[in-house]
């Protein structure tokens, strides 16, 4: 068996750029403090495509850590110059005039490739803990209000934060409401023009719980933008609510001028199923997983072995978020494991 080692949490920044904690009330009256993981922004950069990774029920953004380096990896692989095609041509893969890069069109920008013109400005990626998850905290009641439409606005007012403060610094007119942190009067702003120009494109990308709501953002950014509705949106089902005000009024959370979703990915996202499982084969998972570990490492072996995620990098960043810290002596039913070892003082480390 590996090492306990092996099973040693590893830190975001091996994955992303940058770790914010952004202060946004997104309209249920009370504010909250969401976790949000970037890279390819700040220091300058304002790459014209920013993918927005929005995580499942029970996990966090560090979920997304190893598909968010890939990506990021690719991105700069397309835009590298290509070496000179072999007489016979040369298959596209991520560069050249397939996939990401290439001057037949891409995601970014007017000439096509993922730096949008901008000299090797490469994409963004945000990444946020949802209201519930990781190290996203709001108080009392408002932390378990986790509906679909709250989570919608939650993810719409984080996305607006996150975009101002990035691209407002970039343009050197830095957000007053935002340095590590973004307030709701900076989030929700009527005076958007004003502000800083935005990404021109947006790609928002779901897991399971994060597609439904990655679904309904783009919905709501389509209708509140007077733009066509895309496909995928257009055919959602009519349960899906219209944008309404939220609760309290105010106005909806501004993106920055410019920024609009052009793109919606979705991964294990059927609603139905998901609703179905949760009384079958989902509660059955659940009952079986140990009520606390040891120590984090203890965590990342079991979800390694027994929990679901393979990749043992994927394991080693994203399992450690969904534990609350210590709290008192470890209970009995601690789990130690491989990499766990005796809980000693401080003791359990439960479930998020």
């Amino acid at each position: 068996m590996p090492s306990s080692e092996a099973y040693s949490p590893l830190p975001f920044s091996d994955f992303f750029d940058e770790s914010l904690d952004f202060d946004v009330d997104s309209g249920d009256g009370e504010a909250g403090s969401f976790r949000v993981y970037s890279s390819g922004l700040g220091r300058g950069r304002a790459p014209q495509t920013v993918f927005v990774l929005l995580h499942g029920a029970g996990m966090a953004a560090l979920s997304w850590a190893c598909a968010a380096k890939a990506l990021v990896d690719a991105a700069v692989e397309a835009s590298a110059p290509a070496p000179p095609a072999p007489a016979a041509g040369r298959p596209g893969g991520l560069g050249g005039r397939v996939g990401f890069g290439g001057p037949s069109g891409g995601l970014g920008g007017p000439s096509g490739g993922l730096d949008g013109g901008l000299g090797g400005g490469g994409i963004g990626i945000i990444a946020p803990d949802m209201r519930g998850h990781g190290h996203t905290r709001h108080g009392g009641v408002a932390d378990g209000r986790l509906d679909i439409e709250t989570l919608t606005r939650d993810a719409d007012a984080v996305v607006a934060a996150t975009l101002r403060h990035y691209y407002a610094a970039a343009a050197g007119r830095p957000d007053s409401s935002s340095s590590s942190s973004s307030s709701s009067s900076g989030v929700s702003s009527s005076g958007s023009r004003d502000g800083p120009t935005g990404p021109s494109a947006v790609i928002l990308v779901g897991h399971s719980l994060g597609g439904a709501v990655a679904t309904r953002l783009s919905h709501r950014r389509a209708l509140e933008a007077d733009q066509p509705l895309h496909p995928a949106c257009a055919t959602a089902p009519p349960a899906m609510p219209t944008p309404a005000e939220p609760a309290g009024g105010g106005a909806r959370s501004q993106w920055p001028a410019g920024a609009a979703v052009r793109g919606l990915a979705l991964f294990d996202c059927v609603e139905e199923a998901a609703s179905a499982s949760l009384a079958g084969p989902a509660a059955e998972a659940l009952a079986a997983m140990p009520p606390a570990f040891a120590t984090p490492g203890a965590a990342v072996a079991w979800a390694h072995h027994a929990g679901g995620v393979r990749n043992l990098a994927s394991a080693r960043v994203s399992t450690p978020p969904r534990l609350t810290a210590a709290v008192g002596p470890g209970p009995s039913g601690a789990s130690g494991g491989q990499g766990g070892g005796a809980g000693g003082e401080g003791g359990g480390r439960p479930w998020r």
